[in-house]
């Protein structure tokens, strides 16, 4: 066992203390400042061998069990047979047999993480359906020099690119799964080895890319278009943000009503036309500098108290209950460090290069160039020149 961590029993009791509906939750948790260090990010990996039976187990929260290798889960062989005799249609027969409670148990949701390196050939192969991809993809090595060309400096820019529509059809969306031969990480994918600088900035580990089933689980949801959405909600007559936030963390929500509208619908126009209210809450706020003096009056200690005061019925009017998004349409904001009086300097030299990290991971998940990057983050660290920022972010 791993001396950084609580024993499985501790960490999965405080986990379950927690009281997360899901395992996107987890994952949400993992990412705040208020996740201790004691209990692991990925308690799949640290505790295998020690208990490990999936994340409905870990967080308590009764969806059944989920079977692994070796522990019940059936081989590729044998699932596949049994699939072949359901006659499903493709991949969205499968995702609709899993959303209809037939599945056993011991075949995975997600076929194409579990047997990854054990037989799997695609959904067409998995259903019986013979449908392959049309498309025929570029070798390797010209696929990679395309992709050099671009620029990318992040498996985020990557995933941005491969979603939008200029992205090539003969350059696969996931490489790393269509050259698996030759395929040597991100960071071989976008940068040649001598570009020191941008080389280090790839991010080699993402929620899509480690935690495939969460993205299953998204899929299975199959959110309704905006329209139908929003006129769901507003037949159920909430008042403002506070309870349409109380009410999407309940078990109430459907799961095709997402909790985050606002991250999701490009047609999202506020809470006043979400929920059907007459307010137009923008309008309303009070200044950035004079949000900022009040939240850093009330000295929480991180985002996650943060959340939890909004919810209450503590919270003005004139204060957003989300400033990040609402003052980065003004360009005020900064960073939560900045917004609730977080001295970085306090926690040591550590801790503010960890934060610069971060930080550079945010402003490029908001779609800022990298120049863009730069002249924020030495406007936010202005006690160190940009040649250290540098030196930092290539640590």
């Amino acid at each position: 066992m791993d001396p950084r961590f609580l024993p499985f029993e501790d960490a999965r009791e405080y986990a379950r203390s927690l009281k997360l509906s899901s395992v996107v939750k987890w994952f949400e948790f993992t990412k705040s400042s208020d996740f201790p260090n004691n209990i692991p990010k990925r308690p799949e990996g640290t505790y295998k061998d020690e208990g490990w039976e999936g994340y409905s187990d870990w967080l308590g929260t009764g969806n059944g069990k989920y079977m692994i290798k070796g522990k019940g889960r059936l081989s590729f062989e044998d699932a596949h047979q049994y699939v072949l005799k359901l006659k499903i249609s493709g991949l969205t027969g499968w995702m609709a047999y899993c959303k209809s409670g037939k599945r056993p148990a011991n075949i995975p949701a997600s076929p194409h993480t579990s047997y990854n390196n054990e037989g799997w050939q695609g959904y067409g192969h998995w259903t019986g359906t013979g449908r392959v991809r049309r498309t025929k993809f570029l070798p390797f090595e010209d696929a990679r020099e395309y992709t050099r060309s671009l620029n990318l400096f992040s498996q985020t820019s990557w995933e941005k690119f491969s979603k939008s529509n200029k992205r090539p059809a003969n350059i696969p969306s996931q490489p790393d799964r269509s050259y698996k031969k030759e395929w040597q990480g991100w960071k071989n994918w976008l940068r040649n080895s001598d570009d020191s600088f941008t080389e280090h900035l790839v991010e080699v580990e993402t929620d899509m890319s480690d935690h495939l089933d969460t993205a299953i689980n998204e899929l299975e949801s199959e959110l309704l278009p905006f329209e139908k959405a929003r006129e769901y909600v507003r037949k159920l007559g909430l008042k403002g943000q506070k309870e349409w936030f109380a009410y999407a963390k309940s078990n109430e929500r459907p799961p095709n009503i997402p909790s985050s509208p606002y991250n999701v619908y490009d047609e999202w126009n506020g809470f006043a036309d979400w929920l059907g209210t007459k307010r137009i809450r923008p309008t309303s706020f009070l200044p950035f500098e004079q949000v900022r003096e009040y939240a850093r009056s009330l000295k929480l200690d991180g985002i996650k108290e943060w959340n939890d005061f909004v919810l209450t019925d503590k919270k003005p009017i004139g204060i957003p209950a989300q400033p990040d998004q609402y003052f980065e349409k003004t360009k005020e904001w900064t960073n939560w460090y900045d917004f609730l009086g977080m001295a970085r300097s306090n926690s040591g030299k550590g801790a503010v290069s960890r934060r610069i990290q971060s930080r550079f991971q945010e402003l490029e998940h908001a779609g800022n160039s990298l120049e863009e990057i730069m002249k924020k983050l030495s406007e936010e660290f202005p006690e160190l020149p940009e040649s250290k920022i540098r030196y930092i972010l290539k640590s």
